[in-house]
C-alpha cells in the first residue's frame, strides 16, 4: 500500500468516526445557570438548581418540591414514591410536586423542549 492509499484510508477512517460521533451527541445542550424568571427552575429543599439552552441534560436533584418552566416548554424526568414520571410544563407552566403528589421528589433528567 502506498503512502498516498494510506492517507486516503486513514482520512476516509477518520471521517467516519466523526460522523458516528457526530450521530451519538445531542443535538442540544442545556447548562446549569443562575436562576431567573427565564430558567427552568427545580426548586429544592437543599438548593434550587436552574437551567437555559435546548436539549436534554443529566440531574441528581433531591427533594424537589416544585419546577417552574421560565421562557420555555420543558419536561422533568422525578421519582416520588418510587414512581417515575415525565412532568411536562408548557412556557411559564409551574407544578407543585407536593400538593399534586403529597411528596416531594428526586429529579434525575431535565429536557428543555424549546425556548
Amino acid at each position: 500500500m502506498t503512502i498516498r492509499r494510506k492517507l486516503a484510508a486513514l482520512a476516509l477512517a477518520g471521517g467516519i468516526l466523526a460522523a458516528a460521533v457526530a450521530a451519538a451527541s445531542p443535538a442540544g445542550a442545556i447548562t446549569n445557570v443562575g436562576c431567573n424568571n427565564n430558567t427552568l427552575h427545580e426548586w429544592s429543599h437543599t438548593h434550587d438548581y436552574c437551567y437555559a439552552g435546548l436539549g436534554d441534560g443529566w440531574a441528581n436533584i433531591s427533594e424537589v418540591w416544585a419546577t417552574s418552566s421560565g421562557n420555555s416548554a420543558s419536561v422533568t424526568d422525578i421519582s416520588i414514591r418510587g414512581r417515575n414520571y415525565n412532568e411536562f410544563l408548557p412556557m411559564g407552566g409551574s407544578r407543585n410536586y407536593e400538593q399534586a403528589y403529597g411528596s416531594w421528589g428526586n429529579v434525575y433528567g431535565v429536557h428543555i423542549v424549546n425556548s
